[in-house]
């Protein structure tokens, strides 16, 4: 990340904190909320929305599809990992994922939203 871009999402983060949103910083393991009082470093990120399947809160699926070529992961029930990570192409496939509303950012957002969808324990 160059400095023009580190500095378009400080603004970013400083907007979405204004606005109420929570700002979150990493830890070895997980990402805790930061402190109103503590300085955004760009590092940190924006809360992600979450929702409830099965009553458990996952998070949320993308709500906008993926630019092409872009990394995109899907539930995957029968994989080994419960994932599989795919290339936006605008295809039926990846159309149909979204609508379902089963299209994430992270492999670990699809993971969290199959074992919940499923009832996969640890």
């Amino acid at each position: 990340m160059n400095q023009k871009e580190k500095d378009l999402y400080l603004a970013k983060l400083y907007t979405a904190r204004a606005n109420g949103e929570v700002i979150q910083e990493p830890t070895l393991k997980s990402w805790i909320e930061l402190d109103d009082t503590k300085l955004i470093k760009h590092w940190h990120r924006i809360k992600p929305k979450t929702r409830i399947i099965n009553g458990i809160e996952v998070p949320d699926c993308l709500r906008v599809k993926p630019k092409l070529g872009e990394i995109y992961y899907v539930e995957r029930i029968c994989a080994v990992d419960l994932y599989q990570r795919l290339y936006w192409n605008n295809d039926s496939y990846g159309n149909n994922a979204f609508n379902r509303e089963a299209i994430y950012a992270t492999a670990e957002d699809a993971i969290s939203n199959c074992k919940a969808r499923y009832g996969v324990d640890e």
